[in-house]
């Protein structure tokens, strides 16, 4: 449906719903994610789905309600080595 190759997402919320749905779409779609959610285990999970699917994906563990713990998010994704094949 798309190419995504080359581009990268952060996206919260990531270990459950809505957010879990959009990580595996993003992934599949070829694109890097940065996965922040507040459970280590749930976070774990899904990074390792998208892995075993050929994805590159990582995980922060971080609370986007706390508004002071957001810069932190941004610098971590942004501070990132990505692994992988391909890099942006």
């Amino acid at each position: 449906m798309f190419d995504l190759r080359g581009k990268s997402a952060l996206i919260t919320g990531g270990s459950r719903g809505l957010g879990r749905a959009l990580a595996l779409r993003l992934s599949a779609e070829g694109a890097k994610v940065a996965l922040v959610a507040r459970h280590q285990k749930e976070l774990n999970e899904t990074v390792n789905e998208i892995r075993k699917n050929g994805g590159i994906a990582f995980g922060i563990v971080a609370d986007v309600g706390d508004k002071e713990g957001v810069y932190p998010i941004v610098g971590q994704a942004a501070a990132r080595p990505w692994p992988g094949p391909w890099t942006s």
